[in-house]
């Protein structure tokens, strides 16, 4: 008696949209309203490193190509906003909100600051934080300014010690009951999951 045919089995990928296994991250616990990392840096002035001082609730897959979407908690992103201005993590000497001084002391090498943003990879708003040794006005309009090596050095690595201050988000998946995105068709074998979509697509249809 030959063989009666079967209807071939499909697998079905995961959706980009689905949250990263427990074991494959480190994230933070929700805590209320989230913000994407993109709105963030708007909202809140920050650079792309200075996420590097807290954990995201969500990381995703971007659908077209390009980085991770992650979302954070907007409270941690605050927080983090406030300990970034205070200059938490910098020199008291270098940070520009700790005195009325506009300037720093000269201290070893300089850099100019279109050269540091570059060769360290920060943003305008970033570099507001430290003093400049020196600004003169250049024939462009604006001020030609020069930092201290040292201080560029500590504001790249600003986020890095924030994150390991006391303060900072050091929580993972299997600390907290994290309630991810649900998917029906996980654990479940190429055959299960297609009869399994095909009772949720047809219901009327009598099952196997």
């Amino acid at each position: 008696m030959p063989k009666e045919p079967t209807t071939p089995v499909k697998k079905f990928p995961r959706s980009p949209y689905t949250s990263p296994t427990r074991s494959s991250l480190n994230v933070s616990p929700r805590k209320g309203a989230w913000i994407l990392k993109t709105d963030a840096i708007k909202k809140y002035k920050l650079g792309r490193t200075d996420f590097d001082a807290i954990l995201p609730v969500e990381v995703r897959k971007n659908p077209r190509g390009g980085a991770d979407i992650m979302k954070y908690n907007d409270c941690d992103v605050q927080a983090l906003a406030q300990r970034l201005r205070s200059g938490e993590g910098l020199p008291s000497t270098s940070s520009s909100s700790a005195d009325d001084t506009a300037l720093a002391k000269p201290n070893g090498r300089r850099i100019m600051r279109t050269n540091a943003m570059k060769e360290y990879n920060l943003k305008s708003n970033q570099m507001d934080r430290i003093k400049p040794i020196s600004s003169t006005p250049n024939v462009h309009g604006s001020n030609t300014r020069f930092y201290n090596v040292c201080d560029v050095e500590a504001l790249a690595k600003q986020a890095g010690t924030l994150a390991k201050a006391p303060t900072a988000s050091t929580s993972s998946y299997n600390d907290y009951d994290y309630e991810y995105d649900y998917n029906p068709f996980d654990g479940l074998s190429h055959e299960e999951a297609y009869f399994k979509l095909m009772s949720v697509m047809h219901p009327d249809r009598p099952s196997a």
